[in-house]
């Protein structure tokens, strides 16, 4: 059992991505969660490019789930110095093209502006 739902099981695959998609798509269609609406795509985003990472181990993974074959393009083994530096080029490349330091400020905001709340102000 725990093969089928554990690590580079039917969480792996195209499958769980669209389950996924679906189920946070009507969850934020209520409108006690819509204001989370802006968070959809980067989570599926993330849990994609968590998966296609897998893909590039000797593991692989069963994208075409429940069938039992696995995908890897075996570029790396985890763990091992090209891991590190193909992550690190890639994580650095979304970091800068992405403007994610801007958006991270950006999320930020309401958490400075309730400290700013809570605070005294100084004169």
């Amino acid at each position: 059992m725990w093969s089928a739902v554990g690590h580079r099981g039917i969480t792996h695959s195209l499958l769980a991505t669209v389950c996924m998609l679906i189920g946070l798509t009507v969850v934020t269609a209520f409108p006690q969660y819509s204001a989370y609406r802006w968070m959809v795509a980067p989570l599926c985003v993330g849990y994609l490019s968590h998966i296609a990472g897998d893909a590039l181990t000797p593991s692989g993974v069963p994208l075409f789930y429940p069938k039992k074959k696995t995908y890897s393009l075996n570029v790396f083994k985890t763990g091992d110095w090209k891991e590190t530096v193909i992550v690190g080029c890639i994580g650095l490349l979304v970091f800068i093209v992405g403007d994610i330091s801007g958006q991270m400020l950006q999320f930020a905001d309401p958490f400075f502006d309730a400290i700013r709340n809570i605070a005294p102000a100084v004169d």
